[in-house]
């Protein structure tokens, strides 16, 4: 394995760890305080982590990376649809979250690699070989073997529906972000991180600001009643 290829390994691991570090704070943004009082609705939260995301990132694009006029001109499409499903991503998250633990989020996430295999395997995007099968085979054993007690006890805690709801959802979120994942790469011969992420990230704000439309005057409540936690305001700021 080449010294990039064991860089680009270390460069996911740190992904993946940041985003569970995103679920808890989505979770808590979301759920307010331990009474439940205060709690952002979820689209809104996704467009906060989606605006103040792109927003942070802008700068570096123009000093880091510097897009050319005709680059952007040429492959802005990619903007648009990578824009477009990072928006549907946040929103599938963090109305998932509002159903489910940022824990159980974290153990379904786990069967994001054979997803992104069945779904690359189907579109003959990558190479799938004998030991990433047999590796994916007992990753996907091991996941169904964690998940299952999760789910039992998560049912017996809920005594409803709406766990499994956020399970679906979280499920969905998988797919979508599989696909991001693919289309982002293909992205990278043309455009650098910064400009990749920050543009996507704007385009997605467009996205989950419709979507958020009929949250406003329930989250413009919430604000006037003055019971957003600091927990909800610590969160906000460190998801952006």
């Amino acid at each position: 394995m080449e010294s990039v290829e064991i860089f680009a390994i270390i460069l996911f691991i740190l992904d993946q760890c940041i985003n569970s570090l995103v679920d808890f704070w989505v979770q808590w943004a979301i759920n307010g305080d331990d009474d439940g009082n205060g709690g952002i609705p979820a689209t809104i939260v996704a467009l906060m982590r989606v605006a103040m995301g792109g927003l942070i990132l802008l700068p570096f694009v123009f000093i880091v990376d510097k897009p050319t006029k005709e680059a952007i001109k040429n492959h802005g499409k990619w903007f648009l649809l990578l824009g477009l499903i990072h928006g549907v991503h946040e929103i599938l998250l963090a109305t998932g979250l509002q159903y489910t633990s940022a824990i159980m989020c974290g153990v379904i996430y786990a069967t994001q690699p054979f997803i992104a295999m069945v779904i690359s395997s189907i579109l003959g995007w990558e190479k799938i070989t004998k030991i990433l099968v047999l590796g994916l085979i007992f990753g996907i054993c091991g996941t169904i073997i964690t998940i299952n007690p999760v789910l039992i006890i998560q049912d017996i805690r809920e005594g409803d529906a709406s766990s499994h709801l956020g399970t679906f959802l979280i499920f969905l979120d998988i797919i979508v972000y599989t696909i991001e994942i693919f289309v982002q790469k293909n992205v990278t011969t043309i455009f650098g991180p910064f400009a990749i992420n920050s543009f996507s990230l704007l385009v997605g704000t467009a996205v989950v600001g419709i979507a958020s439309i009929p949250a406003f005057p329930t989250f413009i409540e919430v604000c006037k009643s003055g019971t957003i936690p600091r927990r909800s305001i610590t969160s906000i700021i460190c998801l952006g």
